[in-house]
């Protein structure tokens, strides 16, 4: 993983901002309420998996005219 891409641990969504030699990640997880700081956590390598974004529903879009 890059930092930079989003991922899902224990306790949310979240960024991975650094992955560091002995196998800790630093994540920043995405708030989910009004409070204007980030919350940074630190969780094991193992502890970490990648989340995607969900695809956009492609069915409330009209179909080109040409």
């Amino acid at each position: 993983m890059n930092p930079g891409t989003r991922v899902k641990t224990s306790r949310g969504l979240g960024v991975l901002e650094n992955i560091h030699d002995d196998g800790t990640c630093v994540v920043r997880l995405i708030n989910q309420t009004e409070w204007p700081f980030p919350e940074w956590i630190f969780v094991r390598r193992n502890q970490v998996k990648l989340a995607f974004k969900p695809k956009p529903d492609l069915t409330q879009f009209e179909e080109a005219p040409f």
